[in-house]
C-alpha cells in the first residue's frame, strides 16, 4: 500500500475538509458557502498526487473533471475523465 509522503497527507486532508464544507448545511458566520459541485465541469492544474486526489474527490460530489495538467503538457477528456482513466495515471 503506498502511503504518501506528509505533507501530501495534509493537503489530502485539507482537501477532504474543504470539499465537507461545501456539502454541508450554510454557516452563518461565511458569506457566500461553496457552491454544490454536482453538474461542474473542472480543470485541475498539477497531474501529481494531490490533483489526482483531488480529480478523485470532484468526481465523488459529482463533478466533471474535463483535464489535468502539468509542466509537462496536458491530458484534456471533451467528456470528462473516469475514474478508470483517473486509476491508470
Amino acid at each position: 500500500m503506498f502511503c504518501p509522503p506528509l505533507a501530501i497527507r495534509a493537503l489530502q486532508s485539507q482537501l477532504i475538509a474543504h470539499f465537507r464544507f461545501s456539502s454541508a448545511a450554510p454557516d452563518p458566520a461565511c458569506p457566500s458557502p461553496s457552491p454544490p459541485l454536482q453538474g461542474k465541469r473542472c480543470l485541475v492544474s498539477g497531474a501529481g498526487n494531490v490533483a489526482l486526489f483531488c480529480a478523485e474527490l470532484l468526481l465523488q460530489k459529482g463533478a466533471t473533471v474535463l483535464s489535468l495538467s502539468d509542466s509537462q503538457g496536458y491530458i484534456y477528456e471533451r467528456d470528462g475523465l473516469t475514474r478508470a482513466q483517473l486509476d491508470q495515471m
